[in-house]
């Protein structure tokens, strides 16, 4: 009918409104595809930088406890002298190393000391007891120490310690992520923050002799997952989820 009673350009105008809308709904079904394949790409890339630091912080806390483990037998008859040179060890890593946020060591004292802990209350580094627990961490654009608190939630939901953790299986762990809190040194304001752990056993002679244990906050692998996103107008997330959700 249309064609005895329109035009020419009538049909040729119906005709470029089909293809028109063909090609409208191809362009959208390939813009999809290619956002979807540029989503997927991108969440592997981010998932490769963030075990790309998860990887270097387990370097780092193999590289220090083979460190110790070799300077152990001339080095613990100096006692304070020892420890003093175990605090500059973890200080060069912090400056060295801006991703992470803490590193701490954690000793057994009848290996480590070799001789009674309580001859070093009071000393840098150790708790009440005497023993050497430094935990090394940033803190606006200084490193600031403190000894080491070590609790954690473990995958059974109870609370135990990274240094348990890692005595009992003797070998290294990455936790969880957990929160933790702080008080600032200078300014008492209480900071609160999601971190995961890596931590490595240090041994001497193939006895067991401590932990040492490298942090870093999400807040880093949130920088992380937000770079590079050149969709970001599209309002793109991506979310980290631990083994256990």
């Amino acid at each position: 009918l249309c064609s005895s009673l329109c035009p020419p350009w009538v049909l040729i105008i119906i005709i470029l409104l089909i293809g028109l809308y063909g090609i409208k709904d191809y362009l959208t079904n390939l813009s999809f595809q290619n956002t979807r394949e540029y989503v997927d790409i991108l969440a592997e890339k981010k998932a490769i930088q963030i075990q790309h630091e998860l990887i270097v912080g387990l370097k780092i806390a193999k590289i220090l406890s083979y460190s110790i483990e070799g300077q152990h037998e001339r080095m613990y008859k100096f006692n304070a002298l020892y420890r003093n040179s175990i605090i500059s060890q973890i200080e060069r890593v912090l400056k060295n190393y801006e991703n992470i946020f803490g590193l701490w060591m954690d000793f057994e004292p009848k290996v480590f000391d070799r001789i009674d802990p309580k001859n070093f209350i009071g000393f840098i580094g150790s708790d009440y007891t005497g023993r050497f627990i430094p935990y090394l961490y940033r803190e606006d654009n200084n490193i600031e120490m403190e000894c080491a608190d070590l609790m954690a939630l473990n995958d059974s939901g109870g609370n135990t310690s990274y240094y348990d953790l890692v005595e009992e299986y003797k070998k290294e762990i990455i936790t969880n992520p957990y929160y933790y809190s702080y008080v600032h040194k200078h300014t008492n304001v209480l900071y609160e923050k999601y971190m995961i752990t890596v931590a490595h056993p240090i041994f001497y002679k193939n006895e067991f002799m401590g932990v040492v244990g490298v942090d870093f906050t999400l807040d880093l692998f949130q920088k992380i997952i937000e770079s590079d996103n050149k969709y970001a107008f599209l309002d793109l997330h991506i979310i980290l989820f631990s083994n256990d959700g």
